[in-house]
């Protein structure tokens, strides 16, 4: 016979959170954290980042239901993703728990967890980034980098 359902609130995360939705939207501090929490609880087989990520940001309230809710959520929104199994919910319940404390304690360090940006500033995709980065391993000039972040600054407007 199984025990009360225990449930953690996860509104001080959220609030920290704001609209950062995404793994991406993570500072580098943010996302060494997630992945050291990865890392210790998962085992050797590990879990996608920004699926945590996901289940974490979504979860109101981290319990067993809203974890499988938002996993199956998860599964059916990507391909190639498989089903969550009972020992995954139980691990990404156990995840999402450390996480959300982690985070919160970072954020009330003063450990800046979210990458922010500035009104009237223009932030490369991550597509463009690459293609950035893609010129530059090629030996692309200084110039030719600056020619076409001002292309990609002009289309955004």
């Amino acid at each position: 016979m199984a025990g009360k359902q225990q449930k953690t609130d996860n509104s001080k995360f959220i609030s920290i959170a704001g609209n950062n939705s995404k793994y991406s939207d993570l500072t580098t501090e943010g996302k060494a954290i997630v992945i050291d929490i990865i890392n210790k609880c998962a085992g050797k087989k590990g879990y996608q980042k920004e699926k945590v990520y996901y289940v974490l940001f979504n979860c109101t309230e981290i319990s067993r239901d809203r974890v499988k809710y938002w996993l199956q959520y998860y599964y059916g929104k990507t391909s190639g993703d498989s089903a969550p199994t009972e020992d995954t919910v139980r691990k990404f319940l156990t995840i999402t728990k450390q996480l959300s404390a982690s985070l919160v304690i970072a954020n009330t360090k003063g450990i800046k967890l979210f990458k922010t940006s500035k009104d009237g500033h223009y932030y490369p995709t991550t597509v463009q980034k690459y293609q950035i980065d893609k010129l530059y391993n090629d030996g692309g000039s200084a110039q030719e980098l600056i020619e076409v972040l001002q292309r990609m600054i002009d289309d955004a407007k």
